[in-house]
């Protein structure tokens, strides 16, 4: 396993951090280095960071921050298995920017550490904005406000809307025939777009999430998590993951439940809905191929539930995508 460590001085240098580590060379507002891309644009109120990269070893990332507490910074994540038929990164719209899966809160005063596992594709939109920007989202009696003046370590996931997963694609995948000023001007909209619409899910949220929470239990229920999603096909059991991440049962859920929002049950259902839809759209699957992909054996009760969650039966989807 690698050891990667970030040692954030001027949090203003994002660029100049990754040559650092991994090398290459910066040209403008880019970054080419062995591993894959990053790039840096800075606006009047937000920055964002864009990184499009793979690795072929596992990572333990460490983030030793820049002592600011008036920044934050949200990262869109996707992380995926690096497919064999994947010979690079060229070739990621069709492999992995239809996966983005989540986002998160990093506190800049706070360090932070987590793993990717072998072999990797990451690809992050890292958006950094001040504290009183955020507060221009918050009504004045949420307790978000009350969390974000905190120096305490909280944890936040957020699944995708397609709202966000179509902006976030846009993101990483800038047209190669606009001239630079235009995508700078796109990136702009599109990363504001985004960040409006993750701070909207996070108001929403139950205030009972909000809970500070250990750094080991953290990995802990990423662990969890990886386990559920790695075993679509054929789902384990929560006894399994107990013992698997060394935590009981009720701690497990309690913990899984401040972290992600849900229930481990209501998430699993969610995220294995939302993977059959998706492969249902992309008319590559049929029905009862997605249904089989995601852990269903009976095709009727997958379409009740699939019905439960988008209202139409996956037939149905899969008949109004045809005629689009």
């Amino acid at each position: 396993m690698k050891e990667l460590v970030f040692e954030i001085k001027d949090i203003k240098k994002q660029l100049d951090i990754w040559k650092n580590i991994f090398g290459g060379e910066i040209k403008g507002n880019s970054l080419e280095t062995s591993i894959g891309t990053a790039k840096f644009y800075k606006f009047d109120f937000h920055d964002v960071l864009v990184l499009k990269a793979k690795t072929n070893e596992a990572w333990h990332i460490k983030r030793i921050q820049q002592n600011d507490s008036n920044l934050l910074l949200i990262r869109f994540s996707n992380t995926i298995n690096f497919p064999e038929a994947m010979s690079s990164l060229n070739d990621l719209e069709e492999f992995g920017v239809e996966n983005v899966k989540e986002a998160n809160i990093l506190f800049t005063n706070i360090d932070n550490e987590y793993l990717l596992s072998e072999p990797t594709i990451f690809q992050n939109v890292v958006i950094r904005i001040q504290k009183d920007q955020i507060f221009r989202f918050i009504p004045k009696d949420h307790p978000l406000q009350e969390v974000f003046t905190s120096n305490k370590r909280f944890y936040w996931y957020e699944s995708f809307s397609p709202s966000i997963l179509r902006l976030h694609k846009q993101i990483l995948l800038p047209s190669d025939n606009n001239p630079e000023l235009i995508n700078h001007n796109l990136i702009y909209g599109q990363s504001w777009e985004m960040l409006t619409l993750f701070m909207q899910k996070l108001i929403f949220r139950n205030a009972e999430n909000y809970h500070e929470i250990d750094e080991k239990h953290i990995e802990k229920i990423q662990q969890a998590k990886n386990m559920l999603l790695n075993n679509l096909a054929k789902p384990i059991s929560l006894e399994e993951i107990s013992k698997s991440v060394g935590l009981g049962k009720t701690s497990l859920q309690k913990y899984f439940k401040i972290v992600y929002g849900l229930s481990m049950h209501k998430f699993f259902q969610k995220y294995r809905m939302n993977e059959a839809r998706d492969m249902i759209l992309s008319g590559k699957y049929n029905v009862s191929e997605a249904a089989i992909n995601v852990g269903y054996i009976h095709f009727s009760y997958f379409a009740a539930e699939f019905k439960k969650h988008f209202g139409v039966y996956p037939s149905e989807l899969r008949n109004n995508a045809k005629k689009r």
